[in-house]
């Protein structure tokens, strides 16, 4: 995190207490707005169709995650270790939601997350998600016997940090988003809300402009209000990002001489990571690199470099993991092979491959799995044991042997 100290004017109040309601920004902004002068929703892109295809995989059918509109849409019973809001899920799977800003008078932000509550003290739930696998009844701020003692600050600001965006994955597909949406509203806020925990936000921050001086951070002891906050929606559900934020991402950190580079075969290691490492990783590199793959460990390198990488693969295979969120720099016909544990199969990716115009195709690894339509979502940090038989099998069929 940057090493510097905003001065401001602000004034503390009493402690205040937390929402015990919810509502999102469109309903309180056309059932409230009248109430607080200055009150506007700004449309910035309008909700639209993404594409969807199965991967390429050698079971029989594809794993049910990638097929989950499909099993909403017969309402198959999902047993699962969480409250999931499925519904949105169903909703979202084929369309993006609106883009929009919201302009609230006398909004407040508390939290690390970034959490936006109206002036008469309604949760924008929406615009302030932990995440959107959850219900929004869940949220962490009704939990909270009183909140800190509000800081009022007369300035305007933009809520940019979201749940989630001290990880890479969120960071590029939750946060910097808003960014964009705060630059089409046309609207220049004094500060911008946002926490750096990373080398890559700071990179981040620097390419998109963003001074030192105009950067507030907010963390679970802070809450603020402000006469005028802007708060931009979130691009969609995980894995799910509409096209614009693809675009945006690519013009952003894409240098265009990337696209000219000479085509690589990349494997991912996770080697370095904490979890959800391949067992068998030695003999894996050893197979992979007789067809020509290259190993990259993404710890080593920038944000832009990264992009850069992936931008002139024309293969990529990894472990699920953050580092696949450089998927939105390949280019349009790169083939993408994700590695799996048995208990954690996410569609995230594969989602953002339909989207990028990738070929995608998975592997699961060796061992017990749960029964169909069972999600075990606290086991996310297994290492993965790859048949490299399978491996063969798939690169066969992926057209890299």
């Amino acid at each position: 995190m940057r090493a510097f100290t905003i001065k401001r004017a602000g004034k503390f109040t009493f402690q205040t207490y937390p929402p015990k309601e919810y509502i999102t920004a469109k309903e309180w902004i056309e059932r409230e707005g009248t109430k607080h002068p200055g009150t506007q929703y700004i449309k910035i892109f309008s909700s639209e169709p993404i594409s969807r295809r199965l991967p390429g995989t050698l079971d029989k059918e594809a794993h049910w995650k990638f097929r989950l509109a499909e099993v909403l849409s017969k309402n198959i019973e999902i047993k699962c270790h969480a409250q999931i809001n499925w519904e949105l899920w169903k909703k979202y799977t084929y369309q993006s939601p609106e883009a929009f800003v919201a302009v609230i008078p006398n909004g407040r932000v508390w939290g690390t997350n970034g959490t936006v509550i109206t002036p008469d003290n309604q949760l924008l739930y929406d615009l302030s998600v932990e995440s959107t696998l959850f219900l929004p009844q869940t949220h962490s701020v009704f939990l909270q016997s009183s909140l800190p003692k509000m800081e009022k600050i007369e300035k305007t600001a933009a809520v940019i940090t979201t749940s989630y965006a001290d990880s890479f994955y969120h960071w590029m597909f939750d946060a910097l988003p808003r960014f964009e949406l705060i630059r089409r509203s046309g609207i220049c806020p004094d500060y911008y809300i946002v926490n750096e925990w990373y080398p890559y936000h700071k990179e981040a921050l620097d390419i998109i402009g963003i001074p030192d001086e105009k950067i507030l951070h907010c963390n679970q002891l802070q809450h603020f209000e402000f006469p005028l906050l802007l708060a931009p929606s979130l691009p969609g559900i995980w894995g799910y990002i509409p096209r614009w934020v693809h675009d945006y991402l690519r013009s952003t950190f894409l240098p265009q001489k990337s696209l000219l580079m000479k085509k690589r075969k990349l494997y991912i290691s996770r080697a370095k990571s904490a979890w959800r490492r391949v067992m068998n990783e030695e003999a894996l590199r050893e197979l992979l690199e007789k067809q020509g793959f290259e190993t990259y460990y993404l710890e080593e390198l920038s944000l832009t470099e990264q992009a850069e990488l992936f931008a002139h693969a024309e293969a990529i295979i990894a472990p699920h993991g953050a580092g696949l969120t450089n998927l939105v720099f390949a280019s349009p016909g790169a083939k993408v092979i994700e590695l799996f544990g048995p208990y954690y199969v996410q569609g995230l990716y594969w989602a953002m491959s339909c989207q990028a115009g990738l070929e995608y195709y998975y592997l699961i690894g060796e061992g017990p799995q749960p029964a169909e339509y069972e999600e075990p979502f606290k086991i996310h940090s297994e290492d993965m044991l790859i048949d490299l038989e399978k491996v063969e099998k798939l690169l066969a069929i992926a057209g890299l042997m």
